[in-house]
C-alpha cells in the first residue's frame, strides 16, 4: 500500500466533533429502544392475528412471541427512560 491508499482513511483516525448527535448516548439509546418498540408490535400482531411462522419444517410456537413481546417491551421502556437521564450525554 502507498500513502496515496490510506489517505482514504486519514480523517478517520480520531474521534468525529463536528457531529455530536450522532455520538450522543442518547440517541444510540433512543434509536434501540424504537427498534425493540418496533419488534414488541411485530410481535403483538403476530399474537392478535394468530400468524403462524415456519422455519423450514419447524412451526414457531405462539409462546415464544408472547415472550419475545415482553422481553422487547421491556428493553424498549428501559432504553427509552435511560435516553432521558440527565447527564449521560
Amino acid at each position: 500500500m502507498t500513502s496515496s491508499d490510506l489517505d482514504f482513511f486519514a480523517g478517520k483516525s480520531g474521534p468525529s466533533h463536528n457531529n455530536r448527535c450522532m455520538n450522543s448516548p442518547t440517541t444510540g439509546l433512543r434509536v434501540a429502544s424504537i427498534f425493540f418498540g418496533i419488534f414488541a408490535v411485530g410481535h403483538l400482531a403476530r399474537l392478535i392475528s394468530h400468524a403462524q411462522v415456519t422455519v423450514g419444517t419447524h412451526t414457531i410456537p405462539m409462546g415464544l412471541s408472547w415472550i419475545a413481546l415482553i422481553v422487547a417491551a421491556i428493553l424498549c421502556i428501559w432504553f427509552w427512560r435511560l435516553s432521558r437521564l440527565r447527564g449521560i450525554a
